[in-house]
């Protein structure tokens, strides 16, 4: 039997009609004065499973997003729950992740994982691919377009090939060949060819793309947080590579983040960007952040 089967054995588990009906009407929003929240999800890795506990308070709080973007893991995080997937059977697959079950090394050139065996999970979870614009929320994923050096936002189209671009993390991942469509000034239809990696290498926190969708208010999630000093001993390649990567990152995330109206950064200590054991703690440590934030979001909103 196949991955895919296997995965999907475990079953898909969706949102009621009723209670997709119901977040229909909070995103058309009664009120006329009603700020169209925003909820910009940020890469991370196995960090990125933290987006698993900040969803569950927002929806336990009825603070429902009308619009989600993503970036990497907040990409895969966002999209899935965007599609109906319900947040006990994502927290699932996230505290059994392993770097194993996720990633498979590939001899091919370009990147040292196919990403195959990521997206059968992500399949498994949504049961079949699903079209952006037929989402339960305004979506859009970010990548980056390793010809031109741009942003590329994916806000229509495959959700997979959304996600699976939008995770390509640089050296790690086979990027993604994409042959984008569209109509030029005087109306010609006009293709161009993309070589997409992760969003994250110029938008960690997709916040900007949240507005561009219509949010009024944003709350970004950073799953990765500021460059603090941190253990001296840096003494594997693994260990030198990820603080390098962080360091870098941080100089162009930091000024970001701060067009965020809240800012959530679950602190978790010890926990790195591949270590997928730590499924349950991120999560936990999601959850404790956004507790911590409701009062200032609802505050913000006033």
């Amino acid at each position: 039997m196949g991955e895919v089967q296997i995965l999907k054995s475990v079953g898909v588990w969706r949102m009621s009609l009723f209670k997709k009906a119901e977040k229909l009407l909070n995103l058309k929003g009664s009120d006329k004065g009603k700020k169209k929240i925003g909820l910009a999800l940020g890469g991370g890795g196995a960090r990125g499973f933290c987006h698993v506990g900040v969803l569950k308070v927002l929806e336990k709080e009825g603070i429902v997003p009308d619009i989600i973007t993503g970036t990497s893991m907040g990409s895969m995080v966002g999209g899935v729950y965007a599609a109906g997937v319900s947040l006990n059977v994502i927290e699932n697959y996230a505290k059994k992740a392993r770097f194993s079950s996720y990633f498979e090394l590939n001899l091919q050139r370009g990147g040292l994982i196919s990403g195959k065996r990521v997206m059968s999970i992500v399949r498994g979870m949504l049961g079949d691919d699903i079209n952006i614009e037929n989402l339960n929320y305004p979506f859009g994923a970010t990548t980056v377009d390793l010809i031109t050096g741009q942003q590329f936002d994916f806000v229509k189209g495959s959700l997979l090939q959304a996600i699976r671009a939008s995770i390509s993390i640089p050296g790690l991942f086979i990027p993604v060949k994409y042959e984008h469509t569209y109509e030029d000034e005087s109306g010609a239809t006009k293709t161009q060819d993309y070589l997409l990696i992760d969003g994250g290498v110029l938008n960690r926190v997709p916040i900007q793309l949240a507005r561009q969708l219509g949010a009024d208010f944003v709350i970004g999630v950073d799953a990765i947080g500021p460059v603090v000093e941190g253990d001296t001993k840096y003494n594997s390649i693994k260990s030198i590579v990820e603080r390098a990567y962080k360091i870098i990152d941080w100089k162009s995330a930091q000024n970001e983040v701060t067009a965020a109206d809240i800012l959530i950064t679950p602190e978790m200590p010890g926990s790195t960007v591949l270590d997928f054991k730590k499924g349950s703690f991120n999560i936990d440590q999601g959850i404790e952040a956004a507790l911590a934030a409701v009062g200032d979001i609802r505050e913000a909103m006033l």
